[in-house]
C-alpha cells in the first residue's frame, strides 16, 4: 500500500475514534477499547425523506429506496423516524437535515426520554445512513472513502488485520466491514458496506438488558437487505 494512503487511513481512523468517544460519552474499559488501526470517515449524504417508501407486510415493514438502490424489512411494532444531525434534537425544525433512518424497538428508552444512543438503558435501535465522498489526496489523486474501506476489507480477508472485535460480513452477496463495541451499558454493532462509490452504513445499538432479542432482530434486518440497483 502506498505510504500516503497508509497515512490517510491512519488519519481518518483517529477522526472516527474520536467521534465514538465523544458521542457515546462512555468510560471504556481498557480491554473493551477498539484498537484496530484502519477505518474510514466521511459525511453522511443528504437524502430526501420522500425517497423512503414504507409498506406493511405480515409482521414486518418493508422499506424501499430506489434512489439509493436498496430495501430491507424491520418488525412492524418498531417505530422509525428520519435521521437528523444532532440526533434530531435541534430546536429549530428548519435547521434539521435529513440523513437517513433511525429504527426503535417498542421498549426503547434512554435517559430523559431523548432518542439518542448516548445513554441507552433499554431496548435497541438501528441506524442506517449512506456515505458517498471522494476527494484528492496530497498528490492530487482522487480517493473515495469506499475505496479505502475496500482496502481494509481486503487486508482483513488476507489476515493483515486481526482483532477480536473486527471482521467481515457478507450481505446480499457484498462484503462489508464489521466492528463490535462494548461499554458498560450497551453493545454497538457497526457495519459498513462499500458498493461502487457508496458506503452503506448500518449500526445497531443494544442495551445489555435486551441484548439477545436486539441481536436477533438486528440479524433479521441484515438478512432482509437487498441492494436492488447494485447487482
Amino acid at each position: 500500500m502506498p505510504k500516503n494512503r497508509k497515512l490517510l487511513l491512519l488519519g481518518v481512523t483517529l477522526v472516527i475514534a474520536g467521534f465514538f468517544i465523544v458521542v457515546f460519552a462512555v468510560d471504556w474499559e481498557e480491554e473493551d477499547m477498539y484498537e484496530a488501526p484502519l477505518a474510514v470517515d466521511g459525511f453522511r449524504s443528504f437524502e430526501d425523506p420522500a425517497n423512503y417508501k414504507f409498506k406493511e407486510k405480515k409482521g414486518v415493514i418493508l422499506v424501499e429506496n430506489n434512489n439509493l438502490g436498496f430495501s430491507f424489512e424491520f418488525p412492524n411494532d418498531w417505530d422509525y423516524e428520519k435521521y437528523y444531525e444532532s440526533y434530531g434534537l435541534l430546536a429549530d425544525e428548519k435547521e434539521k437535515e435529513s440523513k437517513g433512518l433511525n429504527l426503535f424497538s417498542p421498549n426503547y428508552y434512554v435517559d430523559k426520554n431523548k432518542k439518542s444512543t448516548a445513554s441507552l438503558t433499554k431496548g435497541c435501535s438501528v441506524n442506517i445512513y449512506i456515505l458517498e465522498e471522494c476527494y484528492e489526496n496530497e498528490n492530487g489523486i482522487e480517493f473515495c472513502i469506499a475505496d479505502g474501506l475496500k482496502e481494509t476489507i481486503d487486508m482483513i480477508t488476507d489476515g493483515e488485520i486481526t482483532t477480536d472485535n473486527e471482521g467481515i460480513i457478507k450481505i446480499d452477496g457484498f462484503k462489508g466491514h464489521r466492528i463490535n463495541y462494548i461499554n458498560e451499558n450497551s453493545k454497538i454493532d457497526h457495519i459498513r458496506i462499500p458498493i461502487g462509490s457508496k458506503v452503506y452504513e448500518i449500526t445497531g445499538y443494544f442495551s445489555k438488558e435486551d441484548i439477545e432479542e436486539c441481536q436477533q432482530n438486528y440479524e433479521n434486518i441484515l438478512d432482509s437487505i437487498s441492494f436492488t440497483k447494485n447487482e
